[in-house]
């Protein structure tokens, strides 16, 4: 289903015709896009006055830019105005008058043979209708067809049309070609695949509700129940298109843009669609919609677990800080008796004693207290977890782990497990003691087998959906067919996709699309600029080789001519050392500037020898950090 774009008339920035100039572009956009050659110059200047000089130009940098004519003038940026005035020795302006149709229609031809183009006449649009038919045939998607379409039109030497025009006649020749490609896409679907199709789009009895429609919803929050759900969402997507594992023959922007479409429509509409068209698009949503249902269950997985992890370490630690508390009342209990016991002179009658005095079950007490803080201190929050294996974890792994998992070479050992997990749901058989457990976090391989060397089932159960959980994050497992979850080599090009998209990635306005070329000819700059510098080298004062480095030399100092040492010699002898701290004295007693300084909070100082104390302070400053203080001094006081 080809969708037609919103107007872009409804979007515009400042001005019209689809386009929208920036409003303060920077000096490099100004030089790249908006400079004027002499050529260019001259042909503007055959307008009469300033206006019509500065509209032509303004024209002239759109349609060399953009490749379309700008179709009003209303307030532009007058930084780009004004840029082009300077270059045309015009005073700046702020607004330009509206132009004459008559002007304007002549500007327009002039334009057309300066740069010898045309506009889009029939037999233009004849030729873009066939290459829009070419490219849906190659399984394109609409929205690149459109993309690529301008600079196609450009190259034709044709003026483009408004952009809403434009983008309007783009989709509408993908709309005629898009047949075509339906009837290639259903042909992959067998006639039982048809029939389930037919079945997902059909209303039950029982349910107000399609089976399309349940494909479309949101996951809710991850919880048993809703996993499971879900996973009857995946079953039911794999049972629609059973035979249909790749889309061949068609790019993968056109299955995502058909499927996109199918979402936005209901069951009782596609059932009004032709038949190649309504198996087309329900089996792209089918193939999209699998991959999406997968990352949902990985994503609902992920929560699920963390949710949970999350709570039990929170409940053990409160079940610790409880026991914790109790044990310390227990032991004080407990190692008062012993000590008591330990005091008296006959031990064989203690016992009777200190169960006079402390009752049996308050000991008692104190040691499963012990006990309990013990166990907390080592299980942790995994034993909280075992005790909800029953409800929150074993509704739904056992589907979930037969999921199409696969593990990249360093996950070996979790694949393994996947596998055993597999006889273990079946058979009800643990895995044998030798199975590799190093995928398993540390928490839960401590806890993993009991006191005679056995697999513990919730122990095993909750550590493995833990390390599948953990290996979807590290993207060492994978799911094959979701889209987040895939392996790394899936995400780089192959050589066949590369060949096929290279043109789409470089472009046609690329500085140049043969690398090979390009590299031969930096390479020849290379050794040209290298060589110059070897033969440089031996009068290049500056730069040296030495020991295979390059040595930088400074500039050597000018020579200090005989008359300037014996003035400095002269000026040493007759002129007497002064401390600074004489002088600063004599520098007050003139202007009292030590009566203007105040201390943060604008008091005068009051101590007696203020004037020792501020030079002092000064001196110490100035000494030390090199810092320099503008003092704010009166006006009595002069420069």
């Amino acid at each position: 289903m080809v969708e037609q774009p919103e107007d872009k008339d409804e979007l515009r920035g400042r001005l019209v015709s689809g386009l929208a100039l920036p409003e303060e572009p920077g000096i490099e956009e100004l030089a790249r896009d908006w400079t004027l050659t002499e050529t260019d110059i001259r042909e503007v200047l055959f307008c009469r006055g300033t206006d019509n000089c500065l509209r032509f130009a303004l024209q002239l940098g759109v349609l060399r830019c953009f490749g379309r004519f700008l179709e009003e003038y209303d307030d532009p940026p007058v930084r780009i105005v004004n840029h082009l005035a300077a270059q045309l020795h015009l005073p700046p302006v702020l607004l330009l008058a509206p132009p004459r149709s008559t002007t304007e229609s002549e500007y327009r031809d002039r334009l057309r043979r300066y740069f010898g183009l045309a506009d889009l006449d029939p037999l233009g649009r004849d030729r873009l209708a066939a290459w829009v038919s070419e490219r849906m045939a190659d399984g394109e998607a609409p929205s690149a067809i459109a993309n690529q379409a301008e600079q196609i039109v450009r190259d034709w030497r044709y003026v483009l049309p408004r952009t809403a025009v434009f983008a309007r006649m783009v989709y509408s020749f993908c709309a005629r070609a898009e047949g075509d490609v339906f009837e290639r896409i259903t042909e992959q679907v067998s006639a039982e695949g048809r029939r389930r199709i037919d079945e997902v789009l059909t209303v039950p009895e029982d349910d107000p509700r399609s089976l399309l429609f349940r494909l479309k919803e949101y996951p809710p929050r991850g919880t048993p129940q809703t996993i499971k759900a879900y996973l009857e969402c995946h079953h039911t997507a794999v049972r629609a298109a059973w035979n249909v594992t790749e889309i061949r023959g068609v790019s993968q922007d056109l299955i995502t843009h058909l499927s996109d479409a199918t979402r936005r429509y209901d069951a009782w509409y596609l059932k009004r669609l032709p038949e190649f068209k309504r198996y087309a698009m329900v089996t792209c949503f089918l193939a999209e919609t699998r991959k999406t249902i997968l990352d949902h269950l990985a994503d609902m997985h992920d929560q699920h677990l963390t949710k949970q992890i999350g709570e039990c370490r929170q409940a053990a630690e409160e079940r610790q800080r409880k026991y914790w508390r109790l044990t310390r009342e227990g032991q004080d209990l407990l190692v008062g008796s012993v000590e008591w016991m330990l005091e008296q002179a006959r031990p064989k009658e203690v016992w009777e004693a200190l169960l006079e005095r402390t009752a049996a079950a308050e000991l008692r007490r104190a040691c499963v207290h012990y006990r309990e803080s013990r166990r907390l201190e080592q299980s942790g929050y995994v034993g909280v977890l075992r005790e909800r294996v029953q409800w929150q974890v074993r509704p739904y792994i056992k589907e979930f782990l037969q999921l199409p998992f696969h593990t990249e070479a360093s996950a070996s050992s979790l694949k393994l497990a996947l596998a055993a997990a597999a006889i273990y749901f079946r058979d009800k058989k643990l895995p044998p003691k030798q199975t590799p457990v190093e995928f398993l976090p540390a928490a839960f391989r401590k806890q993993l087998f009991d006191a005679e060397g056995n697999i513990i089932p919730e122990v095993w159960e909750i550590g493995l959906a833990v390390a599948v959980r953990d290996a979807l994050r590290a993207r060492v497992l994978y799911l094959t067919g979701s889209r987040r979850y895939v392996s790394f080599w899936k995400m780089v090009y192959s050589d066949e996709q590369w060949k096929r998209e290279r043109a789409q990635v470089y472009g046609p306005r690329s500085v140049r699309s043969d690398c090979e070329a390009f590299l031969d000819r930096m390479q020849r700059d290379l050794d040209q600029q290298a060589e110059q510098t070897e033969a440089g080298l031996p009068h290049n004062s500056y730069a040296s080789i030495n020991k295979e480095r390059l040595k930088l030399s400074r500039d050597k100092a000018d020579p200090e001519p005989d008359s300037v040492k014996q003035l400095r010699r002269v000026i040493e002898s007759h002129l007497p050392q002064v401390r600074i701290e004489r002088l600063l004295l004599e520098v007050n007693d003139l202007c009292g500037f030590t009566n203007q300084l105040r201390s943060l909070n604008d008091q005068v100082p009051t101590w007696g020898n203020a004037v020792a104390v501020l030079t002092a302070a000064i001196i110490g400053v100035f000494g030390t950090t090199g810092r320099k203080v503008r003092l704010r001094l009166p006006d009595s006081l002069g420069s």
